[in-house]
This record gives C-alpha cells, structure tokens and sequence, in this order.
C-alpha cells in the first residue's frame, strides 16, 4: 500500500511554505515569508550587516595568525572580541588597529594572570627590525603538584591591513625547574616598517621533562603591541 505522508511531512520539500504553531490558528502551513511580497530591510539592520562582514576580514588575518601559535590552547571568545574590536573601529571611521589587545588573554577563562602572580616582569625592545624580550623570574604557580617545571614561548606576530598580510616568529625556552630564578632573552625577526605587531607570551607546565597538555596547565597572553618603524639612517 502506498505510504500518504501529509502537508505538515513534506512542506519542508516544497518550496516557498512553511509551518506554523500558533495559539489562534494552531499547526498550519503558510507561505514563506518574502515569497508573496517584499519583505523590507531597513538601513539600519542593512549597514549592521554591511559593517560586520567588514570587521570579519581583519578579525579573520588576526584570528588565523594567533591561531598557529594555540593549537594546543584552544577556547575562548578570540573571534568574538576580534569582531567587535574592529566593528566599533570602522563605524567610528578609525583606522584598523590591533592596540587593544595589549594585555589581553587569549583564553579568559585560563588567563596567565592565574600562574603568574607577581605579574610579567618584562624588558622589550624593538628596533632595526629585530624584537628582544628578557623575562625576569617568572616564578609560575600551578594547581597540578606534579607539575615542577615549566616553558615558556614568545611570539611576534606582524600585521599588514593593506595588503591583508601576516608573518610571524617565535622562540621557545628550555624546560625551566620550578622556583628556578633565571633570566630568559628571546630575539625575534621582526615585520617591515609599517606592520603592526603583537607581542605574546604563553606558559606551559611540564613534568619530569615532558611538556603537560590541557589547557589547565598553560596561559597565554598579548603583553606588547605596536607599529614597526622605519630604521633609522
């Protein structure tokens, strides 16, 4: 016997109706709306649009050039901030800038604030194309008791909204033991005269010489931005 299947089955597969539950009328099929007249979009909601597609493109270089340094650290509301960092940037007619981000954690909810209680004592230096970072004992703390060293990274990241360009270096540390007072220096490649760039450090714990996974026992975060200047003659 033949199945029957009713409107309410197949509407999905017609094209231009739909369902409906309402109180006055119960479960119906209507047409889909803008199928029988034009529905109007107002200027409001159509600049809305105009401008967040805008803001993904810079969200979206910054996002992809951070996101090659926390493939061992994902989470976060990155794409959200990024998003809405640039939204308010070009509605308010400015210049593209990354500057806000100086000091952000690129996961809140694992900031580096959390293992580094005495803060970031840190000297940056940039100049004829060449960044220099010295961290100055860092003393981590982690929840985890098995965790007795630890490593650190930092990494340069340059941005060219013109051109819609990023290029990137980074220098990771040895494995240092805990409550070890020693000075780190990372040198880093700098970008050409005009890029800007963000400077972050990120934390791993490690236990009897092995990096730990989870986000638990890391932190990341922006402690420096900046533009690049032209080298001096």
């Amino acid at each position: 016997m033949a199945k029957i299947r009713s409107l309410f089955e197949i509407q999905g597969t017609i094209a231009g109706y739909t369902t409906v539950n309402s109180k006055a009328y119960e479960t119906h099929i209507r047409a889909a709306r803008g199928s029988k007249s034009k529905v109007e979009v107002n200027d409001t909601l159509k600049a809305h649009n105009a401008l967040l597609t805008s803001a993904n493109v810079p969200a979206r270089l910054v996002k992809n050039a951070i996101d090659e340094y926390r493939s061992d650290f994902p989470g976060g509301q990155l794409w959200q901030d990024l998003v809405g960092m640039f939204k308010r940037q070009l509605k308010e007619e400015r210049p593209l800038s990354i500057g806000m981000l100086k000091y952000k954690h690129i996961n809140p909810n694992y900031p580096l604030s959390r293992l580094l209680k005495r803060g970031i004592p840190s000297a940056i230096s940039v100049e004829s194309g060449l960044i220099s970072v010295t961290l100055r004992e860092l003393y981590p703390m982690f929840q985890r008791k098995t965790i007795d060293g630890y490593q650190t990274e930092v990494i340069a990241i340059f941005i060219d909204f013109d051109k819609q360009e990023t290029t990137s270096d980074s220098s990771t540390s040895k494995i240092i033991p805990l409550n070890y007072a020693e000075i780190l220096n990372f040198e880093l490649k700098g970008g050409k005269p005009g890029d800007q760039y963000l400077i972050c450090l990120k934390l791993i714990g490690c236990s009897k010489g092995i990096v730990q996974i989870g986000n638990s026992t890391r932190g990341m975060q922006v402690i420096d931005t900046g533009i690049m200047e032209e080298d001096e003659v």
